[in-house]
């Protein structure tokens, strides 16, 4: 006969919470496409950031796995929406590819002197050096919706 002791009890419960906080862990990254500490993850492909700062992908085609500019080199860091990836390149401007849904087009043209790049599910904004803002994307992320004049922007967060 198996007797339970206070300390059995609580290493169960303990074992029980560190499953039910994995699950909850595993199922926000995979399923709900939210990866905590990071941007958004693209959900049907992948990009790779080369060390002599070329970009390889693959995956879904629709959604970025391949259609990487041609020519695309001197990229410093790369983005992603739901189905899009974004490259800031060292000299400030940007290239994008994937669903043009989620930002995969329709990169403003000009678009220069960006720092760094935000993304949600939908939409890419790019805080410029003089600190102002673009935006590109689904119009309801927020792809199109920069407020009319916004300026002195230090970072950008997105939900």
């Amino acid at each position: 006969m198996l007797v339970a002791t206070k300390s059995t009890t609580m290493a169960s419960r303990r074992r029980f919470l560190f499953r039910l906080l994995f699950a909850i862990y595993v199922m926000s990254t995979t399923v709900l496409g939210y990866n905590p500490g990071t941007s958004w993850r693209n959900n049907y492909a992948f990009a790779a950031l080369k060390e002599d700062g070329t970009v390889a992908a693959w995956g879904d085609s629709d959604f970025g796995g391949s259609g990487v500019p041609s020519g695309l080199s001197g990229v410093k860091t790369i983005y992603s929406t739901g189905s899009a990836f974004a490259a800031l390149k060292e000299d400030g401007t940007v290239a994008a590819w994937g669903s043009s849904s989620y930002g995969g087009s329709g990169v403003l043209s000009g678009l220069s002197g960006v720092q760094a790049i935000y993304s949600n599910y939908g939409a890419f904004a790019a805080l410029k050096e003089d600190g102002t803002v673009a935006a590109w994307g689904r119009s309801d992320k927020g792809g199109d919706g920069v407020p009319e004049g916004l300026s002195g922007v230090k970072t950008i967060y997105s939900t």
